[in-house]
């Protein structure tokens, strides 16, 4: 809608264009991104969802300590977070999720 009302040699036109283009990409990188880790093995969802991000100041320790405590189980500690109706915090028992081999 709001390109038609904008002259074809205008530059406000192709400053617009050029913003929904670059919104356009990132949403398709996020759908990209979902997709991978919703159709994707669960493992990969939970590294890309749970690893630490680097430290510059600390170093990736924290980045080493979670690939190798990952690398060293053949499972993962699944946990829910939900409310009630009311708002209420809901405690679900945590999901033990066992890779297949």
């Amino acid at each position: 809608q709001m390109l038609g009302r904008l002259p074809p040699a205008s530059g406000q036109r192709k400053i617009f264009l050029g913003q929904v283009e670059r919104i356009k990409k990132s949403l398709d990188q996020t759908k990209e991104m979902f997709l991978g880790n919703f159709q994707g093995p669960l493992s990969k969802a939970y590294r890309t969802s749970y690893r630490p991000e680097e430290d510059e100041e600390e170093g990736n320790g924290k980045q080493q300590y979670f690939d190798t405590v990952l690398e060293s189980r053949n499972y993962v500690v699944l946990g829910v977070h939900c409310n009630s109706e009311d708002g209420e915090d809901i405690t679900l028992p945590p999901i033990k999720y066992v890779f297949p081999s």
